[in-house]
């Protein structure tokens, strides 16, 4: 029993002391979409065919992996985060 006490209370501390997840990266994300050149497809626009809007920001990372995926872009979820956390501030303005 003093076994079970003491690993749930290891358990919680470490699920306590996790760090908070950091805020995308404007500026990776801002590189990121230069570097893929992502206007070519996308236009100034920043979305591919002319009245196709994505509704929020969890449809902008999944447009954003998908296009990393179909052009072998080896990004991290991270990358996927910044590519649209930057795509949003231009484009979108979700919350």
């Amino acid at each position: 029993m003093k076994r079970t006490a003491t690993a749930l209370s290891i358990a919680l501390a470490a699920l306590f002391t996790l760090p908070a997840q950091a805020a995308p990266d404007l500026a990776m994300g801002k590189k990121l979409y230069t570097e893929a050149k992502c206007t070519q497809c996308h236009g100034e626009q920043g979305y591919a065919k002319k009245g196709e809007r994505v509704k929020d920001m969890g449809s902008l990372k999944t447009m954003v992996q998908a296009c990393a995926t179909n052009f072998n872009r080896d990004w991290f979820d991270e990358d996927v985060a910044a590519v649209a956390a930057y795509v949003n501030s231009l484009h979108f303005k979700f919350k």
